[in-house]
């Protein structure tokens, strides 16, 4: 277990062929940990990173990232080394195996960048394909942001930070409060949104004000790929 951010943990966990689910990197999984008040829990948490080989001896390894939103999410943070797992799915469609464009955009604010920053390590990009967005209050917020910083630099992808407080006058916006302001809409920062998959995740109000821009600039709904991290 390492600290992503303050009240964020990455989990790691190790077993035996887990790269099998190679390709499943932001797809969501049902997870059981046999600890102390865990076990009976199942937490859904998608993966922030794709399975990968973990060393000589040990297998391969999943991971999540976790934010501390509450109970449950606390007792994880305090997970000893060793804990055993019960993991089911994976689930959803919040993968490359649901995109329609060969241009895709990934938008995600919170804890729901983390899913972005696998899908962006799996999806199959040409330089220039992908334009990545990352909203949060300020930098600390923008999770793993580091790591999406060296993928995009890796595979071609153009990223934006969107920091800063919402405009409280505008419900149906999910920029920032200087972005407003200055008249922007989603397709100011992706002119070719019109002709690209869209990923989204985040919190459910804030994902349909994106959903609305999305659709408002011409994309389709086939297009775009919602996965709910409100749970």
């Amino acid at each position: 277990m390492t600290i992503a951010a303050p009240g964020v943990v990455n989990i790691e966990m190790t077993g035996l062929q887990l790269d099998r689910l190679a390709g499943n990197g932001g797809r969501f999984f049902i997870w059981r940990f046999f600890a102390p008040g865990l076990w009976w829990h199942p937490h859904p948490f998608s993966l922030s990173a794709e399975p990968l080989a973990s060393g000589p001896g040990r297998g391969s390894a999943l991971r999540i990232t976790v934010r501390n939103l509450g109970r449950g999410s606390a007792q994880l943070a305090r997970l000893k080394p060793g804990t055993k797992v019960a993991v089911e799915g994976p689930y959803g469609l919040f993968s490359t195996a649901a995109r329609t464009r060969r241009k895709v955009v990934m938008i995600g604010a919170g804890i729901g960048i983390t899913p972005l920053r696998a899908l962006l390590e799996d999806t199959p990009l040409a330089p220039g394909d992908a334009t990545v967005l990352l909203r949060g209050h300020n930098e600390a917020e923008l999770y793993l942001g580091s790591e999406i910083l060296a993928l995009c630099q890796k595979r071609g992808a153009e990223l934006f930070h969107l920091t800063g407080a919402r405009a409280r006058w505008d419900d149906h916006s999910w920029l920032p409060e200087d972005a407003v302001r200055a008249g922007y809409t989603i397709a100011a920062y992706v002119p070719h949104i019109a002709d690209s998959d869209v990923y989204i995740c985040g919190p459910a109000s804030w994902a349909r004000n994106v959903i609305a821009d999305a659709r408002a600039a011409g994309v389709g709904p086939e297009q775009i790929h919602h996965e709910r991290f409100d749970w």
